[in-house]
């Protein structure tokens, strides 16, 4: 069982690292003004400290899922008996979050609305806080969420349920982040993005070696385990540092907001952050490099003294995310769409204003360093080993991740926010040519190669393994099921109210990128993929799917240019753009590229699927050739030579029963 009671010390300093970042930082409780409505005091205080207090919960429910899902080690992918031990700490944990964000819920009501606490205990005024109001609705997701998780983690007995309890006790933290500071700032895209990536790799970081902590008081610990927090260890440190800088800076402006009280929580915030590195790189030299002379006591004592300084960064973190941010005199007018769309409206678009504008989307750009930075790592893990990569499959990852970055965060991402005509032009970038590039250049092959196999568990290689041959994998790769998808999708999302709905919002924007990019990346993979799948799909099959599939794309477009009204539920017309204003005529020219851009990929993957096929034939016939060759020096018959002699004796018969009748 692990001894949480040790770390109580520990969360006692960092409640009072946070009520003092409240009082120097100047978000602490104040009298309000005469007149105006006010709490209190007390439910001033209790604000931050609840969230401080689920913040803790939920990294504890983070660290055992992730316990599951790295440390401990699998039984040919069943959690061990260990791992299900610590598992049934996850009902009491959930039991005691309900309890606290329900408190929460009252507190918050009374704080926001300026009433005592006694009187937010009204179930009907509590309901419209919950259902009319964006934090209500962010605490909704939340209770959603975590009641999910608590049915998942009672079923849970296998490794790959750990991660999914991973997954999902992540997308905890996501809901109020969108209320945060970041939410309201310039720049929109990238600070939601950046303050996203701040807050999940800090959560994984301090879950990674809680967990780790934990274990090492109760039993022993693999090399494999400590192997595995320092390189997770390692990103997050880089995704906290790198996203802190840039979320920190859209949040005070200019140098001269370092000077405010925020700017200066934010210069105490960085220096634990260099204290966390400096203590992280003793863990590496002292511990990590040494693991199999047994360092035990100073792994717990680095990891100790490391926890006193997180918890002092965690009350820091919620101390800013409740003190305001600095005023800027330049911010200047909102646009209406910028109100929108958290992006300021660019000007008319030309060729070089497409190219050459650039807005990042912070979440996108992680997401594709990392995929860049593992790529490379695979690649040059088998340069090292001496074996060969094909140069071809690099440049088709890196054109492919280039059009990736254009199509969501260069120009045609950002024109793509305020006019349907580029939108679809980006949606097929992210459907077709992306997905091609992406699975032709084998990504699952390289994992599979580089990657170490682990005699005594699964490890990342056998997990991948596993994942290849799942049932659920099986489903989705279905010819049929990735038709569906690919095409079927397209009627289902743009005539309802899909649509406009996941236009207006953030979060909409990236489920519909997801989207496009993941069933691209399915149905190309079934059709020219050269990673290896769970079935191999016939080529004859793989042509037929993609005449099926341009003939379905060409009846969307056709559909699209013929439609009479608008399909986006209002969200273009409320930007109030000064070009392009007719919205229909942009629609139908949306209609028009998709169709000409669909087209031309789906031809190129045809002629691919003409050139794989023939390539098979090829060395089929060769294989056959060479068994000939082999049974002919053994002076055997080879499979080829006993069929050939079967189909003869055939013939013979018949012959023989013609002369017969």
């Amino acid at each position: 069982m692990f001894a949480l009671n040790k770390l109580l010390p520990v969360g006692a300093l960092g409640f009072v690292a946070l009520a003092f970042a409240l009082v120097l930082g100047g978000g602490a409780p104040a009298a309000s003004t005469p007149g105006l409505p006010d709490a209190g005091a007390v439910v001033g205080w209790l604000v931050p400290m609840l969230s401080f207090v689920l913040l803790v919960i939920q990294i504890l429910l983070v660290a055992i899922s992730l316990s599951g899902a790295l440390y401990f080690q699998d039984e040919k992918g069943a959690l061990s008996q260990k791992a299900l031990n610590v598992f049934r700490l996850l009902p009491a944990l959930f039991i005691t979050w309900f309890a606290f964000i329900i408190f929460s819920i009252v507190v918050r009501f009374s704080y926001e609305v300026g009433i005592p606490l006694s009187s937010a205990l009204d179930w009907y005024s509590l309901q419209s806080y919950l259902t009319q109001t964006s934090q209500g609705t962010g605490i909704r997701w939340q209770l959603g969420i975590a009641s999910a998780l608590l049915v998942f983690s009672l079923v849970t007995r296998r490794q790959r349920g750990a991660f999914g309890l991973l997954l999902l006790s992540l997308l905890l933290f996501v809901p109020p982040l969108l209320n945060a500071h970041a939410a309201g700032a310039g720049n929109h895209m990238l600070a939601i993005g950046t303050i996203l990536i701040h807050v999940v790799s800090l959560v994984i970081w301090i879950a990674g070696l809680l967990a780790l902590w934990l274990m090492a008081r109760t039993s022993e610990i693999s090399n494999d385990a400590i192997q595995r927090f320092s390189g997770l260890a390692l990103w997050c440190a880089i995704g906290v540092g790198v996203s802190g800088v840039l979320n920190g800076w859209i949040r005070v402006g200019n140098f001269s907001g370092l000077l405010t009280g925020y700017g200066g929580l934010l210069i105490a915030k960085a220096l634990a952050f260099f204290v966390l590195i400096r203590i992280g790189y003793l863990q590496r030299e002292r511990v990590v490099k040494k693991w199999n002379e047994s360092p035990k006591k100073m792994f717990l004592r680095l990891s100790l003294v490391e926890f006193l300084v997180m918890s002092a960064t965690v009350g820091i973190a919620v101390a800013l995310a409740h003190t305001p941010t600095p005023i800027r005199t330049n911010s200047g007018s909102i646009t209406q769409a910028e109100a929108v769309t958290g992006v300021p409206l660019p000007a008319a678009p030309t060729l070089s204003r497409v190219l050459l504008s650039y807005q990042p989307d912070a979440l996108v750009l992680a997401f594709l360093i990392v995929a860049v930075a593992l790529y490379v790592i695979g690649v040059r893990t088998l340069v090292k080993r001496g074996d060969k990569w094909p140069v071809g499959r690099t440049i088709s990852f890196a054109v492919s991740i280039a059009l990736l970055d254009f199509a969501t965060s260069g120009g045609l991402g950002l024109y793509g926010r305020f006019s349907f005509a580029y939108h679809m032009i980006s949606h097929m970038v992210l459907a077709t040519l992306v997905p091609i590039g992406i699975v032709l250049s084998a990504p699952m092959t390289l994992a599979l190669r580089a990657l170490p196999s682990h005699q005594h568990e699964r490890g990342v290689r056998g997990i991948i393994m596993a994942v290849l041959h799942s049932r659920v994998t099986a489903f989705y790769t279905n010819p049929v099921v990735a038709l569906v998808l690919f095409d079927g999708s397209l009627f289902v999302l743009y005539f309802t109210r899909i649509f406009g709905d996941l236009m207006t919002s953030h979060i909409g924007h990236w489920i519909m990128e997801f989207h496009f990019l993941a069933v691209g990346i399915l149905f190309f993979y079934i059709v020219v993929g050269v990673d290896p799948a769970p079935r191999k799909v016939p080529h004859i099959v793989r042509v037929t799917l993609i005449l099926i599939a341009m003939s379905l794309h060409a009846f969307f477009s056709v559909a699209l240019m013929s439609t009479n009204s608008l399909l986006d539920s209002g969200y273009f017309g409320s930007l109030e753009r000064p070009w392009a204003l007719d919205l229909l005529a942009d629609q139908h020219l949306g209609g028009s590229i998709g169709w000409a851009m669909g087209e031309i990929p789906i031809i190129a993957a045809l002629i691919a699927t003409f050139i794989q096929w023939v390539k098979d034939d090829s060395r089929e016939s060769k294989r056959i050739d060479r068994a000939a060759d082999r049974a002919e020096a053994s002076g055997s018959e080879d499979e080829h030579s006993r069929y050939n002699a079967y189909l003869a004796k055939l013939a013979k018969r018949d012959e023989q029963l013609k002369e017969y009748e």
